[in-house]
């Protein structure tokens, strides 16, 4: 970030992991000097304080991927990267407030209804589903929150990323003629 931008004010942002990740960024940039504007989460879970410091299983893993309804959960590759991600995820806590502003972009349809007690354990013990701003709001001079109307892998298609673009420009008080292309094409399922 440094060889592209040497100095600050920085915008950060990502997506699932990749918000937590750069929350983390904003923190170290923070420790060094520089100024950090904004952070921008979209969709992304903050672990409970007291979540599973243990290693994480396989058996965590696949029950992680079936309660983010993943159907292939017999394979190894998707199994191991869910195992790595639940191990990044449990294994970084905020302890410091940061002197920045949040936004944070939900999916408002991130889980489903569900009738197993140890999925809603994950959901609401691991990942403070249930807790207004996720958890964020302890660790941010200020949090905005926005809902879309998406789970956590649709948010991220163009009919949303449009949407989360628009929240991006409204927040940082640009107007929203700006075009933010794709670097992607979409062809919408028919």
């Amino acid at each position: 970030i440094k060889v592209v931008q040497p100095h600050g004010p920085y915008f950060l942002g990502g997506y699932s992991l990749g918000g937590n990740i750069s929350y983390e960024i904003a923190h170290q940039l923070i420790n060094m000097g520089e100024t950090v504007e904004g952070v921008y989460l979209v969709d992304s879970v903050l672990p409970a304080s007291d979540a599973k410091k243990e290693g994480v299983t396989y058996k965590d893993a696949k029950n992680f991927l079936e309660y983010f309804e993943f159907k292939d959960t017999d394979n190894k590759r998707l199994l191991e990267l869910a195992k790595i991600e639940m191990g990044l995820l449990f294994s970084y806590y905020p302890t410091t407030k940061l002197p920045v502003k949040l936004v944070l972009i939900k999916a408002t349809n991130l889980f489903s209804p569900l009738d197993d007690l140890d999925k809603d354990h994950i959901a609401n013990h691991f990942f403070q589903v249930d807790k207004a701003y996720s958890g964020w709001d302890k660790f941010a001079r200020e949090v905005n929150q926005y809902k879309i109307d998406a789970d956590h892998e649709t948010i991220v298609e163009p009919q949303h990323i449009a949407r989360v673009a628009s929240i991006i420009q409204k927040e940082n008080n640009l107007p929203e003629s700006i075009e933010m292309p794709f670097p992607w094409s979409y062809t919408p399922n028919t």
